[in-house]
């Protein structure tokens, strides 16, 4: 990794021309007799930028504090400022820091950074945090100094852009933490089933969880939602715990039941292409939860002769 960073341009860390307000080099301590004393050169600033970076004892790029030392019990390499740097881990690192992708994407002009975030849980970090402000043609933009508050996707995928215009070394990006959400969107198809299940089925589910699942079928198709487990927590007309169904895709849509305790909804048949299901739990008791599964099926009519009839057979 340290040798391709040079083949997309980056010099040794220590090598930087303010590298003498970070760093001492001990040249007294350097072998030079196989030619290379010039990794510990300073470079003038026309020959290396530093893109407004600050200096990075976590680079790949830079090298260890003994480095081609006449004598490894000293150092070649010596920190000028000790404190808050691991000294030990100077020069040992196997990926790129957050720093050197920063370095590199302004190296570029990259200025609109992709990453697919796939897994359970994980970080992403650029460093910093900023601030955020709705918008209502896209999931949010967020931008400014500060914090924000926890957004999610309704489906699988959830896809951030980074995009900056400017090199002001004030501003260093944002850092932020993701996890895998339950509930999303489900676009049903013919012969399969899909599972719902409350966070840690068929262990107790955790306090003060939100889900909401959007079950979605094509316009001439039905959802059976069927419950094999039910058992939540018991309170007056499901207060606390809760499992809440309607018939369509919206928070607001018409009401189908709300269920708790152990009175399972057992098999719930809609009447739209679309199947709207909430649980919510509170902070005080837990419970085991529930397991559903959800399939397609085929509308039902009434026939001139009030006999119910499946839709296949017109």
């Amino acid at each position: 990794m340290h040798e391709l960073g040079h083949i997309i341009g980056l010099h040794h860390e220590q090598k930087r021309p303010d590298r003498d307000e970070y760093v001492r080099v001990n040249m007294d301590n350097v072998k030079t007799e196989n030619g290379t004393g010039h990794n510990f050169e300073k470079l003038s600033p026309e020959d290396a930028i530093t893109l407004n970076q600050t200096y990075d004892f976590n680079s790949i790029m830079h090298y260890r504090t003994n480095a081609f030392a006449r004598d490894r019990s000293k150092q070649t390499i010596t920190p000028s400022k000790a404190e808050d740097i691991q000294i030990e881990e100077i020069g040992r690192q196997e990926r790129l820091s957050e720093i050197d992708i920063s370095g590199v994407n302004r190296l570029y002009n990259c200025s609109d950074c992709r990453k697919l975030l796939e897994g359970d849980h994980g970080t992403f970090n650029i460093t910093n945090d900023l601030n955020t402000s709705s918008s209502s043609t896209k999931h949010s933009n967020l931008c400014g100094q500060g914090g924000w508050e926890e957004v999610g996707s309704r489906t699988s995928q959830l896809l951030i852009t980074y995009h900056t215009n400017t090199f002001n070394s004030k501003y260093f990006g944002f850092n932020g933490n993701f996890r895998k959400h339950c509930g999303g969107q489900i676009d049903m198809v013919d012969g399969k089933e899909y599972y719902l299940e409350s966070p840690g089925f068929p262990y107790e589910y955790t306090a003060n969880k939100w889900c909401a699942w959007y079950l979605v079928v094509p316009f001439h198709k039905r959802i059976t939602l069927k419950f094999d487990y039910f058992q939540l927590e018991a309170s007056e007309n499901c207060e606390n715990n809760y499992v809440e169904i309607r018939n369509g895709d919206f928070s607001y849509s018409p009401l189908i039941g709300k269920y708790c305790n152990n009175t399972s909804p057992g098999e719930i048949w809609s009447k739209a292409y679309s199947l709207y299901v909430e649980f919510t739990s509170n902070n005080q008791i837990q419970d085991n939860g529930f397991s559903a599964y959800a399939t397609l099926r085929k509308p039902y009519v009434v026939s001139d002769y009030d006999r119910i009839r499946s839709a296949d057979l017109f």
